[in-house]
């Protein structure tokens, strides 16, 4: 296993959902690679510090539906896409998109709970910062996701048009999604349910982009 595979899979592992071959084989990995041991032990601590939270009050209308409508549909064209063979690009932006998902949720967590400055704290100074850090990694995902866009065109003539036409779909459904997420934020900033979904769309959103562009590759 490699480690942008170990990546991938890390929220189903900590999350206990993984099948048991595929956990012992993170398990395995894991033990054996510092990097991706330190990146388990930052999810399992930042996971257990949201929930501590008290329980976030629901949004001011049900907008969960439509949400999950968009963001938990099949995948582009119905089909099942290779997971190994990742570029060193793709890695890369992954790695983006879960410090953008750690930033977010992390600075919200600190923002309910309270600054601290303790040694241990949870909460890096430049996500106690305030907004401005959180927009500053809302860009790093803009940033990522427009350069998975960029070699996806340079891709196009090599995928069936009705594949585009499906991809093109999923990409304004998420984005549907996204706006949605964050209209809510709007009324309720420190919602760490919100807040987490907001980081898990974008995720989904990066994800498609590589996967498309792993199909196109093959």
């Amino acid at each position: 296993m490699t480690c942008p595979e170990a990546l991938e899979r890390m929220d189903d592992h900590v999350d206990g959902i993984l099948d048991e071959a595929a956990d012992q084989e993170m398990e395995l990995h894991v033990a054996s690679c510092a990097e991706c041991r330190a990146e388990e032990r930052s999810l399992r601590a930042l996971l257990a510090h949201a929930a501590a939270l008290p329980d976030a009050r629901p949004p001011g209308r049900d907008l969960w539906p439509g949400i999950a409508s968009r963001i938990g549909g099949p995948r582009v064209g119905g089909r099942a896409w290779p997971r190994a063979g990742w570029t060193a690009g793709l890695a890369a932006a992954a790695a983006v998109v879960l410090a953008l998902s750690a930033l977010i949720l992390t600075y919200r967590a600190g923002a309910r709970s309270g600054p601290s400055t303790s040694p241990g704290s949870l909460v890096p100074a430049a996500v106690r910062g305030g907004d401005e850090a959180v927009a500053a990694a809302e860009r790093e995902y803009a940033r990522a996701a427009a350069e998975l866009m960029a070699a996806l065109e340079q891709q196009r003539d090599r995928l069936p048009p009705e594949t585009l036409a499906s991809v093109e779909r999923d990409l304004r459904s998420i984005d549907s999604a996204l706006q949605e997420v964050r209209q809510a934020l709007a009324s309720d900033p420190a919602n760490p349910a919100l807040n987490h979904l907001l980081a898990s769309t974008h995720q989904k959103k990066v994800q498609v982009l590589q996967q498309v562009l792993k199909l196109s590759r093959t």
